[in-house]
Formats: C-alpha cells, sequence, structure tokens
C-alpha cells in the first residue's frame, strides 16, 4: 500500500476496504465456485450439452447420439459439468437422465456474444 500513497487519484480507505470484502472467506468461497464454472466452461463440447439439455432433459446415449463423440469423452464432460453444479442427473430404470440445474446458465452464455448496447 505504500507505492499507492504517491499515486494521484488513489482513495487509501477505499483500497483496504476492498481488500477487506476480498479476504472475506464467504466472497472466496463464491469466487472459487465461480472459477469451477468459468473452467467447466471452458470447453465447447461442454457448451454444446448445455445447449442440448435447455430444450430437454436428455440420457447420455441421446446426447452421443445428438454430438457425435464417442461416450467415455461425453461421460467425461457430463461429470466435469455435474462437478461445477450446471447440469445433474437422475435415475429414470436403467438410464441415468441429464438436466439442467442452472438454467440461467443459458442466458449468461447468450449474453456473451450479443453486442453491448452503448
Amino acid at each position: 500500500m505504500d507505492e499507492l500513497k504517491n499515486h494521484p487519484n488513489t482513495d487509501l480507505d477505499e483500497m483496504e476496504h476492498l481488500k477487506d470484502e476480498l479476504n472475506n472467506s464467504k466472497y472466496d468461497k463464491e469466487i472459487i465456485q465461480m472459477s469451477e464454472i468459468l473452467k467447466a466452461l471452458g470447453d465447447p463440447i461442454r457448451i454444446q450439452i448445455i445447449y442440448l439439455l435447455k430444450s430437454r432433459n436428455l440420457s447420455v446415449f441421446e446426447i452421443v447420439n445428438a454430438l457425435g463423440k464417442p461416450q467415455n469423452t461425453i461421460s467425461n464432460h457430463i461429470k466435469v459439468l455435474e462437478n461445477a453444479g450446471l447440469i445433474e442427473g437422475h435415475e429414470e430404470g436403467i438410464l441415468i437422465i441429464y438436466s439442467l440445474k442452472k438454467p440461467e446458465i443459458i442466458d449468461l452464455l447468450d449474453s456473451i456474444l450479443k453486442p453491448s448496447k452503448a
């Protein structure tokens, strides 16, 4: 903070407040959760899975057929999305049917490429 004392337009009290806020353990947990979600969205196949699940709940078999990828590849991507809390599966007979746990993720994804309103 000493180097900021000589920097013009620096509000030291505000900087201390920001530092305290970032050191709040609740905030740390939220940042870690956001980071896990963003990592999970870091692969085109996982984004495709999310968009498939936007329309309806699907089994792994249906996702494999829709994307034309091997089952083990899709299963690995599903596990990442589940661990990030974005999708969830429930058993229906011998199948596991997946659905969006956080459907609002679609709005976030859609907003990324929309031109900003200036």
